[in-house]
């Protein structure tokens, strides 16, 4: 992240506030970087009962 926008989300959340949202940003960014290279479909878990 470019340290202009750092700072700017420091500003805005606060450190504590930021130090927790970061690890939500790289986790959702994960799962979605998952998603799309695997092809998962939404809803087509078999593991999920029905």
């Amino acid at each position: 992240m470019p340290d202009d926008v750092y700072a700017r989300a420091l500003r805005e959340f606060g450190e504590a506030e930021l130090a927790q949202l970061l690890p939500l940003i790289f986790s959702i960014d994960t799962g979605n970087r998952i998603a799309i290279t695997t092809a998962k479909v939404p809803g087509t878990d078999e593991r999920v009962a029905r």
